[in-house]
């Protein structure tokens, strides 16, 4: 009976010590569930450009398509679509 006494207290330390590890992973995933939200919101804006290089800047210049990008991106930003940076 003492043996099982012991190992009940060993297993109580071993459960304290991961519900104290877990509370703190607790911590680290919300704050991962918020930048995660952001980057889910901006990931319309960001396709939408891509496929509209890919689609549409490969047979003009460097300098036209950055200038494209440009327009492209503020006109995306004007409608409100969100975009990463």
């Amino acid at each position: 009976m003492e043996a099982d006494i012991a190992k009940t207290k060993g297993r109580l330390i071993a459960a304290e010590k991961l519900t104290e590890l877990l509370a703190d992973e607790g911590v680290r995933w919300s704050q991962q569930i918020k930048i995660i939200d952001v980057s889910i919101a901006e990931l319309i804006g960001s396709v939408f450009l891509a496929a509209s290089v890919i689609s549409y800047c490969g047979a003009f210049s460097i300098p036209y398509r950055e200038a494209l990008i440009r327009q492209w991106v503020d006109a995306i930003k004007e409608a409100q679509v969100p975009i990463a940076e």
